[in-house]
């Protein structure tokens, strides 16, 4: 599995549409998780994704970009 097509599977998957992402910054972070993990590769990493909530969790706290509205002045 590629990475297109493992962006593919995860919205497939859990509705989470990842195309919106600047791709080298997305790939390099998803990467960084596997290579901790050591993860073969994009296929087995959608498998740990689908049958342990905490590995999801920490997924989405990487790739996403936390937003306050906290108003700083």
């Amino acid at each position: 599995m590629d990475f297109a097509e493992f962006k593919e599977a995860v919205y497939r998957r859990f509705g989470l549409y990842l195309d919106g992402y600047k791709e080298p910054q997305l790939k390099r972070r998803i990467d960084s998780l596997m290579a901790l993990l050591q993860v073969p590769d994009y296929g087995a990493y959608l498998n740990l994704l689908a049958r342990d909530g905490q590995q999801w969790q920490r997924f989405i706290d990487k790739i996403t970009i936390n937003v306050s509205e906290f108003f700083r002045n």
